[in-house]
């Protein structure tokens, strides 16, 4: 068994590629978000997710196999990597700026033609458009954000020697339970090959129950925390 190294990353052929980021981004949408209002809030929570995982890409711990995603936090991430995903930040930043200034210019353009106040009719598109994007964000994060108790544990084990990742936003296309376990069984393997312990909170009884089978029990310390213990010797029960 190789010794634990902070220094671990994901490897290359667990890294999600770049042209499937925007399905990710609609899957997570579908599977993990809560149901949208409206055809707008259904687009937005596309949008704000696509921004998430633009980033987790560019800070590589984007994993991916077929329809099935999966996120980790914890491996040392290169600087390049995270001026990457710093410059993607800034630049879905910009953007949004942009998109909501041109929805503004456009809306103030048809009140005038329409003989109504431009400059109210400009503002009050941008400024509801900002407050769309803020909400979405809002439910995006509640979605999407380890549980206190996850990021609690995995500090945690950490102090106490080893190397531990959390693992979370698991999804896969509701015909495709294939991607999902190929993602999930290789993702387990090379944890048990560097020491790797993990950290997990499982969204409902039936993903928990599929925890246990892949060997995580819960941590006493910190519920509803779930870990699976480092080493090689650590066999997932089929």
């Amino acid at each position: 068994m190789s010794s634990p190294s902070p220094s671990l990353r994901p490897p290359a052929s667990l890294r999600a590629r770049w042209r499937d980021v925007p399905g990710y981004a609609r899957l997570l949408q579908r599977r993990l978000s809560p149901p949208a209002a409206t055809r707008i809030s259904a687009v937005t929570g596309v949008l704000m997710w696509l921004l998430v995982l633009a980033f987790w890409q560019a800070d590589g711990r984007l994993l991916g196999r077929g329809s099935a995603v999966l996120a980790v936090q914890g491996p040392r991430i290169r600087l390049r990597r995270r001026l990457a995903a710093l410059g993607m930040l800034l630049a879905a930043a910009l953007m949004l700026a942009l998109l909501a200034l041109g929805l503004g210019t456009a809306a103030a353009l048809l009140a005038a033609v329409c003989g109504l106040p431009a400059a109210l009719a400009g503002n009050s598109v941008a400024i509801a458009f900002g407050v769309l994007l803020v909400a979405e964000m809002a439910r995006t994060l509640r979605g999407i954000s380890s549980s206190v108790a996850v990021t609690r544990a995995r500090r945690a084990h950490r102090r106490t020697g080893g190397t531990w990742w959390e693992v979370g936003q698991l999804a896969a296309a509701e015909d495709d339970p294939v991607s999902a376990g190929r993602l999930v069984h290789a993702a387990l393997r090379q944890a048990d090959t560097h020491g790797i312990g993990l950290v997990a909170a499982a969204r409902t009884p039936a993903l928990e129950r599929a925890y246990r089978r892949l060997g995580f029990c819960p941590d006493p310390a910190h519920p509803p925390a779930l870990i699976r213990l480092p080493g090689a010797a650590h066999r997932t029960r089929r």
